[in-house]
């Protein structure tokens, strides 16, 4: 799996998310390309609105807030 951090995490936290996921791909990026969206299966945080993540194989969007549009 990949996952894609563009949360405001403390080191700490990104720590704790890396030895979880020890498997697994984590790529933490504060502002995110479209190649990046096009390549991770999973996002922790808020995207910015320009890109498309209209994705068949994004399968969690875990933002900042309650909900999106």
């Amino acid at each position: 799996m990949k996952i894609l951090i563009c949360a405001p995490l403390q080191d700490a936290e990104i720590k704790k998310i890396q030895e979880y996921f020890i498997n697994d791909t984590v790529l933490i990026k504060r502002r995110p390309t479209q190649e990046d969206i096009d390549q991770v299966d999973v996002i922790v945080g808020n995207p910015h609105l320009d890109l498309n993540l209209n994705q068949e194989h994004l399968q969690a969007l875990l933002l900042n807030s309650a909900g999106s549009n």
